[in-house]
Formats: structure tokens, C-alpha cells, sequence
């Protein structure tokens, strides 16, 4: 049982680094997409670390919760990014939410390709979170 317990968190914290990965590229394209003035790439790096690891703490928050489910949690956990994103990039609304929705897509796109890859499926991911 503790070893697949350790192969499921090392795939689990795999997921997470290729989230980050995945949600600062697509975030630094859509910042450059749309012309932020005095954009450091440190910051969409930060907000980069700081959302994923806020979406996924709060998926698996969800997860634990009898009433939440782990994709409810992960989409409350993609709200809040929002408010990290406002906070890390500081410019108008309109072009936060385009990063911010570009975020969204980079933590989809990471959580669907590491899913199939690494574990076989959506459905058994969302059974280990």
C-alpha cells in the first residue's frame, strides 16, 4: 500500500511541476500576445509557481470534503488564480483576464496530457486526488 502511495505522489507532484511549466509558458505568450508595458518574466513566473500551486491545494482541499469534488475544487482553485494573477501583473482588468484565461487553458491542457500519459485516464486521476 505505502508504495503505491509514493509512485501516486510522485505522479501527482509531476503533474504539478508540467502544470507550472505549462501555465507560465502560456501565460508569458499571452502577456506578449497582448503587449503588457513593463512586464517582468519573473513575475508571470511567480504567478505562474503561485496559481497552480493554489489550484491544486484547493483540489485536493476539495477532494477531502464529502460535499466538494476534486473538479469542483480544482475550478475554485482556478478562480482564485485569478486574484493571484491581479496581484502578480499589475495592468488593467481586460488583459489580466486574458492571462488569466490563457492560465486556465495551461492548467487544463497540463492536467489532461499528464493524466493520459502517466496514469491512463481523467477518471483514475481524479480518483488518487
Amino acid at each position: 500500500m505505502l508504495e503505491t502511495m509514493e509512485a501516486w505522489s510522485g505522479i501527482v507532484l509531476l503533474i504539478i511541476t508540467f502544470s507550472i511549466l505549462i501555465s507560465v509558458i502560456f501565460m508569458a505568450i499571452g502577456a506578449k500576445i497582448i503587449k503588457i508595458q513593463n512586464i517582468r518574466m519573473r513575475n508571470i513566473f511567480h504567478a505562474g509557481i503561485t496559481a497552480s500551486i493554489l489550484t491544486f491545494s484547493v483540489a485536493v482541499i476539495g477532494s477531502a470534503l464529502p460535499f466538494v469534488d476534486a473538479v469542483i475544487g480544482f475550478g475554485i482553485g482556478l478562480f482564485i488564480a485569478l486574484f493571484v494573477i491581479i496581484h502578480f501583473i499589475n495592468t488593467t482588468l481586460e488583459k489580466t483576464l486574458i492571462v488569466w484565461i490563457l492560465n486556465i487553458t495551461g492548467q487544463i491542457a497540463a492536467v489532461l496530457i499528464c493524466s493520459f500519459l502517466f496514469i491512463g485516464g481523467i477518471k483514475d486521476f481524479l480518483t488518487i486526488i
